[in-house]
């Protein structure tokens, strides 16, 4: 395992295997003891454990999750602080895969139409609670059960959340955030403070990708945020 963790964190979750690593966290698949129950473990890289803002993110996905209860994002099951002083998240694991393998095997018409509904269900409910994704791309978009029909869409990676006032008209947080193609105007701009509007923009390019093969504007990361202003 290429991890220094010990194969028990915090006493109840027994790590299986490595699903993925980033630059900021790696995921594993682990069982919950006693409640023998599979999860999807989200630590944060050990090189990271004292980087104020690496940790704030951390937190920040964690109080995001916490607020929210909706078939259609991510459940938090549990968030805490390892021995040697990682932060780590237990969610509810998924066996599937991602909207980001779409973008080759696109479903039948149906199946796409009935996941992006969900997606909009999702971010309703996280609206209604003055969560803001703010990040929305593919990759973060889960697909629970068989790829070409899955059960469920789920919204992951609260990461770069932030909490919306819609009486104050302020959003916390306000930094650069998401992935260049799917960013909103003002996301590149940072001329106004993100609004629901901006998770809507973000899922109207993801739906383009999926419809047509590839996203509305292309190029490297300083071009296409060009493009999205323009």
């Amino acid at each position: 395992m290429a991890s220094n963790l010990p194969t028990l964190i915090a006493d109840r979750f027994r790590i299986q295997s490595l699903v993925g690593l980033g630059t900021v966290v790696r995921v594993y698949r682990a069982v919950q003891e006693p409640l023998d129950r599979a999860v999807a473990l989200k630590v944060l890289n050990p090189e990271l454990a004292d980087d104020p803002s690496a940790r704030r993110r951390f937190f920040r996905e964690a109080r995001s999750a916490a607020r929210l209860n909706h078939a259609n994002v991510i459940q938090l099951y549990d968030f805490g602080e390892t021995d040697e002083g990682q932060l780590f998240l237990a969610m509810e694991w998924l066996a599937g895969g991602s909207m980001a393998q779409w973008r080759k095997n696109p479903p039948p018409r149906p199946v796409l139409i009935r996941a992006f509904e969900e997606l909009l269900l999702g971010l309703a409910a996280a609206h209604g609670r003055g969560v803001l994704h703010r990040a929305l791309k593919p990759d973060n978009l889960l697909l629970q059960g068989k790829v070409s029909e899955p059960e469920r869409l789920v919204i992951t990676d609260f990461g770069m959340a932030s909490v919306f006032d819609a009486a104050q008209g302020t959003t916390s947080g306000e930094t650069v955030a998401g992935t260049p193609r799917y960013m909103a105007p003002e996301q590149v701009r940072q001329d106004r403070p993100a609004t629901p509007e901006t998770d809507i923009y973000a899922v109207g390019t993801i739906l383009y990708e999926m419809l047509t093969g590839s996203p509305p504007f292309c190029g490297d990361a300083e071009e296409v945020m060009a493009k999205q202003v323009s």
